[in-house]
């Protein structure tokens, strides 16, 4: 069982620091909208001898101690990296969403997925805002994402808007059909795609922008080997 505290942002700008418990964490994967795109993450991870998806979308299983406000990762080698995702979860009613790293093990990856994922800590905002306030515009919140590289170069790795993955409601609706009680769960809704394929570095950060209301959400944090 995990606590965190965030900062809950209305879009008035009013801001309540709230504490919210956890007991697991559901990881989201091949959420693109575009089957397309979805084909062409499975190509790219292939490359790195990763395998594709059973299922379409996929869900993997945590226990809750996976997630973190800490500024630094220890990893297990120097093949791992970040992807930006956005992470909601269900509380007395509201739904808060927020933004962060669903940091992965590749090498790893290519031979347990799930353990893959695991075995690394899932940095995140310490704020959120209330899906309230932003589901009407949802589908043009920009994520994107950047990388230090191991030349010690800062490169944009990631950037597309939410529209490109499943709507929030039907990640919500599958995750409701896997726990009891959806309100000791923080779900990560899967990422979108990397530029330029898989990079590796020290250091890795994120946003979600919502360009509709003139505000961002944040997180960065750096990769200790």
């Amino acid at each position: 069982m995990t606590k965190v505290w965030f900062d809950v942002i209305s879009k008035n700008g009013t801001v309540c620091t709230m504490g919210f418990t956890f007991r697991q964490a559901c990881l989201f994967g091949w959420v693109g909208r575009n089957q397309e795109e979805v084909r062409a993450h499975a190509a790219e991870l292939a490359a790195h001898g990763i395998r594709g998806p059973k299922n379409i979308p996929e869900y993997f299983l945590m226990t809750s101690d996976v997630i973190t406000h800490s500024p630094e990762i220890v990893v297990v080698g120097d093949r791992t990296c970040g992807e930006v995702e956005i992470f909601f979860f269900r509380k007395n009613g509201q739904i808060y969403v927020g933004v962060g790293s669903e940091h992965t093990d590749r090498e790893l990856e290519g031979y347990n997925m799930i353990k893959s994922k695991a075995i690394c800590q899932k940095p995140m905002s310490k704020e959120v805002w209330l899906y309230e306030d932003i589901k009407d515009h949802w589908d043009e919140i920009q994520l994107t994402s950047w990388q230090i590289n191991e030349q010690g170069e800062r490169i944009l790795y990631q950037d597309e808007p939410l529209g490109t993955i499943l709507p929030l409601e039907d990640l919500l609706e599958r995750a409701e059909k896997l726990y009891p009680n959806l309100d000791d769960v923080i779900i990560w809704s899967g990422t979108i795609s990397a530029l330029n394929g898989l990079v590796y570095g020290s250091t890795f950060s994120g946003e979600m922008n919502d360009k509709v209301l003139g505000r961002k959400l944040t997180f960065t944090y750096d990769i200790k080997v």
